[in-house]
């Protein structure tokens, strides 16, 4: 399937969640009604170094070479643990230690068989070092992410995307910038588009861009940043709630 890339002309008015005052109460009444962060729509990097992102329609799954998007919240200090590696039979979205803060991880971060749950602290452990790496290069064997929640042109639920370690430094970058322009991430309209890289051992990846596209309106870039307040706290108060790849 061909990537849709023609340019179209962005505005705010693209985005229900922030031209509609009744979009923001509909979303969290739905989530209040028992519908988990475990259902929200996925994007996700694509595998082999991709460079064009597969969105779930109505239509059907569609591809685009670049996507506008108003973040509501970008969470970092996320980690994860796998005892088994996919070949050997891992489950991916169940890491045996996981952590939402960088600090503290819960599961079991041991090999030994007689190994229990409990309680670690990411700093000392062997592996969130750098060189604990099971496969190919001196990485981390834990690997390090952020969460991006974020509402797609025409949405009125946000999508999830689990930015990993080797993007975090262009998530960061972007970040900043917007900080030193005195602009806020759910007050702007942003583009992502994907790189297509290739490490030391050949292997190819995705790595996310970000760009600044436009502010919002003043009305509706109040309202994002009073759901992005309601947001995080269901994030801060349910931590497990949300999934971890």
């Amino acid at each position: 399937m061909a990537p849709k890339n023609e340019v179209a002309t962005v505005t705010s008015g693209s985005f229900p969640i922030v031209t509609e005052p009744q979009a923001t109460d509909l979303m969290m009444s739905t989530l209040d009604l028992g519908v988990s962060q475990f259902d929200l729509k996925r994007l996700r990097m694509p595998l082999g170094g991709g460079s064009a992102w597969s969105v779930e329609t109505l239509s059907g799954e569609e591809m685009f070479k670049e996507l506008n998007a108003v973040i509501l919240i970008m969470k970092g200090g996320e980690k994860a643990w796998w005892k088994s590696a996919m070949e050997d039979g891992g489950d991916e979205k169940n890491p045996s230690c996981s952590s939402h803060d960088g600090m503290t991880g819960w599961g079991v971060n041991s090999l030994d068989a007689d190994a229990v749950e409990g309680k670690h602290d990411c700093k000392s452990c062997h592996w969130n070092q750098f060189g604990s790496a099971r496969g190919k290069g001196d990485g981390k064997d834990c690997k390090d992410s952020a969460k991006l929640f974020l509402f797609l042109e025409n949405s009125r639920i946000p999508a999830l995307l689990i930015v990993p370690a080797t993007s975090l430094k262009s998530l960061s970058k972007y970040s900043m910038m917007l900080i030193d322009a005195g602009k806020s991430v759910e007050g702007v309209v942003s583009k992502l588009t994907l790189d297509s890289t290739m490490n030391k051992a050949g292997i190819k990846f995705s790595t996310l861009n970000l760009a600044y596209v436009e502010d919002l309106p003043e009305d509706g870039a109040s309202r994002m940043s009073d759901l992005a307040k309601q947001f995080r706290a269901r994030i801060t108060a349910n931590p497990s709630e949300f999934p971890d790849s």
